[in-house]
């Protein structure tokens, strides 16, 4: 039975329930309060970009739809901000090129972020044991761990490649056509 249980039928029955003692430990010292104050205001920081403001920073606008969430994570400001500077681009005749530079900057990141994968895969497949979720280790079998490792290393120098013809001005090797991308 457990401890409410047991406390409930104690008053019920008119007996006095048993007393729970709670005992934290914290560092009371001065010097354990400041570290304390100031992991608080790291943290503090660090959300703050995490958070969206109530108020759009250019316009001043309120900032409460699910839209201005969306547009404040990618642009820093409230979807209508967002509208606005885009209807101006596109009534100066440079939206096109914004919307180009908005592709090729997702590219790189997207690039970038595949490295990062197989690279760590690469590292991951230096021991081939792995930990499940229950602690146990396995250890694959029946996979040529040297014809995955080829593998994954011609993929990352494809990675590379593209990473550093995107990087150097966002022109790709021609495609199937014959054609290249426009920057």
């Amino acid at each position: 039975m457990k401890r409410e249980d047991r406390a409930f039928k104690d008053i019920l029955a008119g007996r006095e329930p048993e007393k729970k003692v709670v005992v934290t430990v914290g560092d009371l010292t001065p010097e354990g309060k400041q570290e304390e104050e100031e992991r608080k205001e790291r943290i503090s920081k660090i959300m703050q970009h995490a958070r969206r403001p109530w108020w759009c920073p250019t316009c001043g606008g309120t900032m409460k739809s699910k839209l201005d969430d969306k547009m404040w994570n990618l642009h820093g400001k409230c979807f209508s901000c967002v509208v606005e500077e885009e209807t101006k681009l596109r009534i100066e005749g440079n939206y096109e090129k914004y919307e180009h530079g908005k592709i090729h900057a997702n590219k790189v990141a997207f690039l970038k972020d595949m490295e990062q994968l197989l690279v760590a895969n690469l590292e991951a497949l230096k021991n081939p044991e792995f930990v499940t979720e229950l602690g146990e280790v396995e250890r694959w079998s029946g996979v040529d761990l040297e014809t995955v490792e080829s593998d994954m290393r011609e993929h990352l120098e494809q990675v590379r490649e593209l990473l550093e013809d995107n990087e150097n001005g966002g022109v790709n090797k021609p495609n199937s056509q014959g054609q290249g991308e426009e920057p």
